[in-house]
């Protein structure tokens, strides 16, 4: 699925705000949050910044469905 990236952009900014909420639970974890919050908050980045940058950027999304 394509999804422009006007449509895109406040879905990326929402999945950024759950990604630092899920972060801030490990706050009192001597161990921290895991490292794959980490990774996620990253990549969540560099895709806000690609779909900022260009106004022709788009989103794409894979689906599957499963049929019988």
């Amino acid at each position: 699925m394509v999804v422009p990236g006007a449509k895109a952009e406040p879905k990326v900014s929402k999945r950024a705000r759950h990604l630092k909420a899920q972060a801030a639970e490990y706050e009192g974890d001597p161990a921290g949050p895991p490292a794959a919050v980490a990774r996620h908050q990253a990549d969540n980045d560099e895709n806000h910044e690609r779909l900022t940058a260009n106004r022709r950027e788009v989103e794409i999304r894979a689906m599957v469905t499963p049929a019988v």
